[in-house]
């Protein structure tokens, strides 16, 4: 129950944040007429997209680490520098979850 809870509040937050950059990016479009300002919503835009999706990807190998540990695939991601890093940014969410994905084990 814990965890569908999750994923409803993470999918509502998550609509909620969208229609709030729908908004902002309405009032860019009026005030558009103001040089480069278009430019600089797109690079803004493509930067918190990116920063957004490091966390998630870093999330996801966090966990996976954890579950992979002592296997080829844990030893290949805890060889690389950039899973590492990610891992690291992952391990930031880490707090935010549920305590039934915090202790997830696998069925087997």
């Amino acid at each position: 129950l814990n965890i569908i809870s999750f994923i409803i509040i993470l999918l509502f937050v998550a609509s909620i944040v969208s229609i709030i950059f729908g908004i902002v990016g309405k009032v860019f479009k009026i005030i558009q007429i103001i040089p480069f300002l278009g430019l600089i919503n797109r690079i803004g835009g493509a930067i918190l997209g990116l920063i957004e999706e490091a966390f998630l990807l870093g999330l996801a190998i966090n966990v996976a680490a954890r579950f992979l540990e002592g296997t080829p695939a844990g030893d290949y991601i805890a060889s690389s520098p950039v899973a590492v890093f990610l891992a690291i940014l992952g391990g930031l969410l880490i707090p935010l979850l549920p305590e039934a994905i915090k202790n997830l084990e696998l069925p087997f």
